[in-house]
């Protein structure tokens, strides 16, 4: 957790204490009743904007800021929209920096071992689902002319 006014200019010092401590954990364990359990990080859940600070890749509003492929976004209708067929897949490769129109750093997640930057980062809920999906159908149902009705 962080505490301060604004969020810390750089991700990596703001991820160094928790990076250095996951590292120990998965090397060294923990005691726990007398046996050493070693501690692995599965997900990072972050909302959109959060996930791209600490990924040090584009923001979600970028042509090329999607987490899971590689496909160009479109600018329509105010927004950047990804259209048409899946492009090829983000893969671990991640690390090595070869996505040049997605990176705009190197992130110290890269070190947590047995972590992958692309599987094991969840998609946004709240950016996609309650604030995409859900509030374009809510606009349609509330402000678009009934001229379908479903049966009971």
């Amino acid at each position: 957790m962080y505490r301060c006014f604004g969020k810390p200019q750089n991700s990596n010092e703001f991820l160094r204490h928790f990076v250095n401590k996951t590292k120990s954990l998965a090397h060294e364990g923990l005691l726990f009743r007398e046996q050493i359990i070693k501690i692995n990080i599965h997900a990072l859940i972050c909302d959109a904007p959060a996930k791209s600070y600490v990924l040090q890749v584009k923001g979600h509003t970028g042509y090329s800021s999607y987490t899971k492929c590689t496909i160009e976004g479109k600018y329509k209708e105010r927004r950047i929209c990804f259209p048409g067929e899946a492009n090829e897949l983000r893969s671990d490769e991640f690390k090595n920096l070869i996505y040049d129109d997605y990176h705009i750093g190197e992130t110290s997640l890269t070190e947590l071992p047995n972590f992958d930057l692309v599987t094991s980062v969840a998609l946004d809920y709240m950016h996609l689902i309650c604030l995409g999906i859900m509030r374009k159908l809510l606009n349609l149902w509330l402000s678009s002319p009934l001229t379908v009705k479903l049966g009971a």
